[in-house]
């Protein structure tokens, strides 16, 4: 719409797919609020839907399969994310401002039907059936269900600025950055029912957060 006016809207759909069955869903809006001179917010949110046909997984040592005799594991992904941020930008004089940022991500993924790489610089994938998948952190753990590469990931950023110019040239920056994380994987449960393995606000605050806060002051010497 008009970005003149005081409030400001912009959207978009992407639709993506190529001839072995990968597709991609994409949904984007935005708003901008002009609340006054010194006054602006923004807001973007965004929804992906995501079919990956050949994923990579895992590899591992398969004698008289694969590739010199190693396997490379693919499988098909099913992802969604959502994802937004919120931007806000408060001048109160010439000389002072505070800024905000925060940004909420949600991802969650499963995979199914396991394929390994049977001839190099091909897509020669068949079938992959009756051998165990080792745990890439764990050696010593042993996974033969690729349902348990399904996964949900969560995160929030989130950034405080206040700027003071309190003589020309001359500025004090405070900061305050708050962050939390959240992985999971279906693996790392003894019951599938104990997986979540889906986007949930919840899991933002899953997680004790990690709070930064810096200092900075500047001193402009007229020479």
């Amino acid at each position: 719409t008009d970005w003149r006016k005081n409030i400001v809207h912009e959207g978009e759909v992407e639709y993506l797919w190529n001839d072995v069955g990968s597709q991609l869903w994409e949904f984007e809006y935005g708003i901008r609020w002009n609340a006054g001179q010194h006054f602006i917010v923004r807001v973007e949110l965004a929804y992906q839907d995501r079919l990956e046909d050949a994923q990579w997984v895992s590899n591992y040592g398969t004698p008289g399969e694969g590739i010199d005799d190693v396997s490379y594991v693919f499988g098909q992904l099913d992802q969604q994310t959502i994802d937004a941020t919120l931007r806000t930008s408060w001048l109160f004089t010439r000389d002072s401002s505070l800024e905000l940022y925060v940004q909420p991500y949600l991802t969650a993924g499963s995979y199914a039907d396991p394929r390994y790489l049977a001839e190099p610089d091909t897509r020669d994938l068949r079938p992959f059936e009756g051998y165990p998948l080792p745990d890439p952190n764990d050696p010593d753990l042993i996974r033969d269900d690729i349902r348990d590469y399904d996964f949900d990931y969560s995160a929030v950023n989130l950034n405080l600025v206040w700027r003071w110019e309190y003589r020309p040239g001359s500025t004090i920056f405070l900061v305050w950055t708050h962050g939390r994380l959240s992985v999971d994987e279906r693996a790392l449960h003894g019951r599938d029912e104990d997986f979540r393995g889906r986007i949930s606000p919840a899991r933002l605050f899953d997680q004790e957060p990690e709070n930064t806060f810096l200092a900075k002051i500047n001193y402009w010497f007229s020479i």
